[in-house]
């Protein structure tokens, strides 16, 4: 069984369901109602250590009405235990289910709250259980069309498109692998199109004008493999920062643009203002959003890396925030000119701690429940504050 934070995670998971608690309860009697008292007696009862009352509460709030955000916090909550007490069967169980459950709900704050750590959990316990577990989970769950739920969050999208790359590798299925990206909104055709000079943070703002740009037939082809994308070594060995682009055509609407990297990026989207990924000096997100409206046809999307020695491994998504038909990623060589931004991108906060996710704009714990149930910090990892403190900037 693989190691879990579980300090870290147990603290992070706990204030989000008080978070969901009282986010969900009325200040007015003409306020919609809050969830029945079972399911959040449970997570109370957690909260003060009492983990055998919790699971009993958990299965009484279950009884009741299965589409009900009550059914939602209890479900999350008995996972929640299983996956603690190591019974990754059962959480795996139980997480799939509010997967499942949750774009049916109406509650739009619950479902930002509790499908990103549902989506990580299952992600996470998927290869902690056997070959039939996992096929009754993959048949179950189909992770490539629930990524493409609008209903769902960006996060929990994302991490079921890796759970559907990751099926496709396991089975050595080359086409289902290549098929579940582009249904998904993964990047598949990114060029290195030039530097902007060895100095990979010093580097990284400076003016597009200023940048060695290569003619476009020496363009060097990003290789792609599902939803990762590999730029080749440089020349010399040593750091600089990239140019990589791309273009995706796409029907008219909002659209959420996923950048995952480990070091620092800059996102432009039709040559717009430069977006910011990760951070020069301590900790940052892996994984930021860009919120964008973007009309019919081509865009063009250049990423910036500061890419330290050796080879740059990165991944693109653009995820319609509407149903509709998926995204189509082309040549950015090929001929057509973007059309423009509808207007400026907008950065999404998130950050990953550990193997799990917390999104920190979505914990918001009223100092009355602070009082309630005490703790050391409302953000129990020095990482998440860390993030807490930069998004909120």
């Amino acid at each position: 069984m693989k190691g879990r934070p579980r300090g870290c995670t147990w603290g992070l998971v706990v204030a989000l369901a008080l978070a969901v608690g009282c986010a969900t309860a009325p200040p007015r009697a003409s306020s919609r109602p809050t969830a029945p008292d079972a399911a959040l007696s449970g997570w109370r009862a957690l909260a003060e250590g009492r983990g055998g009352e919790a699971g009993a509460l958990f299965e009484t709030a279950l009884s009741g009405e299965p589409e009900s955000a009550s059914t939602a916090l209890a479900r999350f909550g008995r996972a929640t235990l299983a996956y603690e007490r190591g019974a990754s069967e059962r959480a795996l169980e139980d997480y799939a289910a509010l997967l499942l459950a949750l774009p049916a709900l109406t509650d739009r704050p619950l479902i930002e709250r509790l499908a990103p750590v549902a989506a990580a959990r299952v992600l996470a316990l998927y290869d902690e259980v056997g070959p039939a577990e996992q096929g009754q989970l993959a048949r179950r769950l189909q992770p490539v069309e629930l990524a493409r739920s609008p209903a769902l969050p960006w996060l929990a999208r994302v991490d079921l498109a890796r759970l559907g790359d990751h099926l496709a590798r396991q089975a050595a299925d080359a086409d289902g692998l290549e098929r579940a990206a582009a249904e998904d909104g993964c990047a598949s055709v990114m060029f290195e199109v030039g530097s902007l000079g060895p100095f990979p943070h010093l580097d990284l703002d400076r003016p597009a004008a200023e940048a060695r740009a290569l003619p476009e037939r020496a363009w060097r082809p990003l290789s792609a493999s599902g939803c990762h994308l590999d730029a080749p070594l440089t020349a010399d060995g040593r750091g600089e920062v990239r140019i990589l682009r791309t273009a995706v055509e796409v029907s008219a609407g909002g659209y959420e643009i996923v950048l995952e990297f480990d070091g620092e990026a800059r996102l432009s989207v039709d040559g717009g203002p430069l977006i910011s990924h990760g951070h020069a000096t301590g900790y940052g997100p892996r994984l930021t959003a860009t919120r964008v409206e973007l009309g019919a046809g081509r865009h063009q999307l250049t990423v910036r890396t500061a890419s330290q020695a050796g080879q740059t491994r990165l991944a693109l998504w653009v995820l319609p925030r509407d149903a509709g038909p998926p995204v189509r990623f082309l040549d950015p060589r090929a001929a057509g000119a973007p059309p423009g931004l509808g207007r400026s991108p907008a950065v999404v906060a998130e950050a990953a701690v550990a193997n799990d996710v917390a999104i920190i704009k979505a914990i918001v714990v009223p100092i009355t429940v602070l009082r309630m149930y005490p703790m050391t910090s409302p953000f129990p990892c020095s990482d998440a504050r860390v993030v807490a403190a930069r998004a909120s900037r």
